[in-house]
């Protein structure tokens, strides 16, 4: 009964290290930090953000990356082999526009994209939703899958 009692109890008191240990290494949150997600994002506001490395990146969503050391918040508007390229300040993806609702800046910097350019397999192209005040991927290029650290899944 002893023996019983004492391996229920070990059980028990590792399912619950486990969980504190996959709950801490699968979500985190981060504070906004800047202006180049407005008016998605806002300054200050906390993010949840899914850090399970086995997770597909789509368009669209909103990520965060490590540039350079530097944590950055961006959306994904291009995947691997995907061909993009600004025409006036239109997305075009593959050679359709693509609709960018949340974009309201208009005549902003063109960077990499003032010609076609086609993303590298396995990695990502990062704007922010301001584009006056982002330094995204228009300025350093592409990311690596391994340099995407979460998806945003909520904001408090």
């Amino acid at each position: 009964m002893f023996k019983k009692t004492i391996k229920f109890l070990a059980t028990i008191a590792l399912s619950f290290v486990l969980g504190v240990f996959i709950s801490r290494n699968s979500y985190s949150r981060v504070e906004v930090s800047g202006h180049s997600m407005d008016y998605t994002l806002k300054d200050g506001e906390k993010l949840w953000v899914n850090n399970l490395p086995f997770k597909e990146y789509k368009l669209n969503d909103i990520v965060v990356a490590n540039e350079s050391g530097v944590r950055v918040v961006k959306r994904i508007v291009g995947l691997p082999n995907d061909r993009l390229i600004f025409v006036g300040d239109t997305l075009y993806r593959n050679g359709k526009a693509v609709e960018e609702g949340y974009v309201i800046d208009e005549g902003y910097e063109k960077g990499l994209l003032k010609a076609e350019i086609t993303v590298p397999e396995g990695e990502y192209f990062l704007l922010g939703d301001n584009r006056d005040v982002s330094n995204d991927s228009r300025y350093f290029g592409t990311v690596t899958k391994s340099q995407l650290q979460g998806k945003v899944i909520g904001v408090e």
